[in-house]
């Protein structure tokens, strides 16, 4: 049987263990807003109501916070917010994530189908 040995690194690409242990670490993610998993990539989602505030900053914040205590990092370069509806007329302040803020998009691919504010649809094409 081999001896444990303490590793300061993360998991080697490529390795057999990687990909479970990349699972195992997004699954254990909860923030007080909808949130979408699928593999590396997380969505957060939430309904604003007319007369409503954003929590989305909160949401972004515990997500933040919790990817740290796991030693991982929320990638802010990657990361995009989108409106939908009568919101995107009367923006909620924009998110930001460790001081960055993050980019608004008018169109978004989401695991295949691609939402577009413009014609508020989901199509194949962004």
């Amino acid at each position: 049987m081999s001896e444990w040995l303490v590793m300061d690194a993360g998991i080697p690409q490529g390795s057999y263990l990687g990909p479970l242990m990349l699972i195992t670490l997004v699954d254990s993610l909860r923030v007080s807003c909808m949130m979408h998993k699928f593999v590396d990539d997380t969505t957060l989602s939430e309904f604003i109501t007319k007369s409503g505030r954003s929590g989305m900053n909160a949401c972004c914040g515990e997500l933040v916070q919790q990817s740290n205590e796991i030693k991982m990092n929320v990638n802010g370069c990657k990361t995009k917010e989108m409106l939908l509806g009568l919101i995107a007329k009367d923006q909620p302040p924009p998110i930001t994530l460790r001081g960055t803020t993050v980019s608004r998009a008018s169109a978004f691919k989401l695991l295949g189908p691609c939402l577009c504010i413009q014609r508020l649809e989901v199509d194949g094409t962004c």
